[in-house]
Parts: C-alpha cells; structure tokens; sequence
C-alpha cells in the first residue's frame, strides 16, 4: 500500500516540483554512470582477473585451468605514481 502511497503522492505533485525532483535524479544517475566508467576503465583488467577467479572458485575449476589476462607493466592511469 506504501507504493501506492508514494506513486499518487508524486503524480498529483504540482509540475515543478515534479520536473525538478526528475532533474535531480537523472543528474543523480548520470553522475553515478560516469563514476562506473572511470572506475571500468581504470581498473578493467584486474576486475576481470578478480571475476575470473570467482567464476573459478564458484565451478570448482582448477587454477591452472583459467587463462589469466595479463596486465600491461605501462599506461596505467597512475604509472607517474609509482615508487618503481
């Protein structure tokens, strides 16, 4: 009934209190989905590592039996960063 509740709440809220709650939250989501890329495509290949060794764990492979990604030793977004 809760759902109810809040969905003919919002409906019957007048329009610009409406439109801008709507902004707030598509700014909301497209903040987050920006986050998730940066985050993807800065640690991309150690999360795929990280996901092939669970999807090992969770069948029961061996782990010789996973092909590891290897990850390049430069161009990394935080290679100037390095105490190497």
């Amino acid at each position: 009934m809760g759902v109810f509740n809040f969905l003919w709440a919002f409906l019957n809220m007048p329009c610009g209190g409406r439109g801008q709650a709507m902004t707030e939250y598509i700014l909301i989501i497209a903040i987050i989905a920006v986050g998730l890329i940066v985050v993807f495509v800065a640690f991309g290949d150690q999360l795929r590592n990280l996901m092939e060794t669970v999807m090992k764990n969770i069948s029961g492979e061996r782990e010789d039996d996973v092909e590891q990604v290897d990850t390049p030793e430069t161009g990394g977004p935080f290679d100037e960063y390095d105490s190497d």
